[in-house]
């Protein structure tokens, strides 16, 4: 009976939310209003934890959810469907938590260091990552102070990028195998999932540039271009030869992401404060290259957040992508990849509106979702607590 009333109550909010927006303006539609109020989502506790969470990621087999926490407590496997914590990981313990991802077959986990300000504004990124047994927890390698690490398709390999190096750790005994130079390396490194490809971020070469005759002439776009953009490059995973230069300038890359079926790659990148006309520096973009015709797209998914980088996923069936923002209060955006139109948006303001007994909200309003398996519904922390959200 209590959950009923409680029930009610919720919905006569959200009522009480409609009639005001019908009132204040008749030019929204009935679709966008639908979208905007979020009554779809389910909220529950994971077991007895009662810490922020930081991150989450789904296990390969589409079974458990991995969550990490912040203020150095474990991290906690979750099977979704009985929502039961089926074991807890003394791993990335670090204050403000970590973003963390499985390695493509599920063996190993990744993490990398989070901090409650993880930005310095032009400046390039780096941080501590760790790669543990999935179901043990066990430590297999630690990388202090890099760039990126990622995990080899067939969990064979650690490949980090330090400076200009991107080097392969053997994960069995832990010693580096190989290495190559990427001249003015930055902030990111990526591994298709076909063990194809890797992609480098690099600043921009004057001397490549003034062999381009669309700037070699225009010596003001030539400056911009060497002193605030950057590049992708990409190279061949086994012989480690430069195969091409994405034909784009990006803006301060600090991410990049190939999809599940390895088609495309994601770049996030946020502009120098120097270019910015706005007062956030958080202003960026999520932006895609066609791996294969070797050619970046014209679709592009802003994002906003104040305090760290955002999360960014495809669905499982590659038809959509989401990523998270932060207007007055955070949010995630679910795009149709194909056109870029937005179809939907969970705003957390509802979640707010929604607060229970217990319930603790994240200060810097960090969220991370996942697609679950039929891609028509969501899993998101926010705070101390999980939401399915049925899109």
């Amino acid at each position: 009976m209590v959950l009923i009333i409680k029930r009610e109550r919720k919905y006569l909010i959200y009522r009480y939310v409609l009639v005001i927006l019908l009132f204040v303006g008749n030019s929204l539609s009935f679709q966008g209003l639908s979208q905007s109020i979020n009554m779809e989502y389910e909220k529950f506790q994971a077991g007895d934890v009662d810490n922020h969470f930081s991150w989450i990621d789904l296990s390969p087999d589409n079974q458990t959810l991995v969550i990490s926490s912040t203020q150095s407590f474990p991290v906690y496997l979750f099977d979704w469907k009985s929502r039961m914590i089926t074991n807890r990981l003394d791993a990335g313990n670090w204050y403000a938590g970590s973003r963390i991802h499985y390695s493509i077959s599920g063996r190993y986990l990744l993490l990398e260091q989070l901090y409650y300000l993880d930005f310095a504004p032009n400046k390039d990124r780096e941080v501590n990552f760790e790669i543990v047994d999935a179901k043990t927890g066990r430590k297999v390698k630690s990388f202090e102070n890099y760039h990126d690490v990622v995990i080899s398709p067939d969990d064979k390999y650690a490949i980090s990028l330090s400076s200009d190096q991107v080097s392969f750790w053997n994960l069995e005994t832990g010693r580096k195998e190989g290495n190559f130079d990427v001249p003015d390396a930055t902030n990111a490194l990526a591994v298709s999932p076909d063990g194809l490809y890797l992609a480098v971020s690099h600043r921009t070469r004057a001397d490549e540039l003034k062999q381009d005759p669309r700037y070699k002439n225009n010596k003001k776009n030539l400056d911009i271009l060497e002193k605030y953009k950057q590049q992708v490059s990409l190279y061949d995973a086994q012989t480690f030869q430069k195969l091409y230069t994405v034909d784009e300038f990006y803006d301060i890359i600090y991410r990049l992401t190939f999809s599940g079926d390895s088609k495309y790659l994601f770049c996030h990148s946020v502009p120098n404060t120097k270019l910015q006309k706005g007062s956030n520096p958080k202003e960026g973009y999520v932006s895609v290259i066609d791996v294969i015709n070797k050619e970046p797209l014209r679709i592009i998914f802003p994002t906003t957040s104040f305090y760290f980088e955002p999360d960014f996923k495809m669905s499982h069936d590659m038809t959509r992508f989401a990523l998270t923002s932060m207007g007055k209060f955070p949010e995630v955006r679910v795009y149709d990849f194909e056109t870029g139109r937005m179809l939907y948006r969970f705003e957390l303001a509802f979640r707010i509106l929604d607060k229970d007994k217990g319930d603790k909200l994240p200060l810097d309003g960090r969220a991370s979702f996942v697609f679950l398996p039929d891609d028509r519904s969501m899993m998101i922390t926010f705070g101390n607590r999980l939401l399915l959200w049925q899109m």
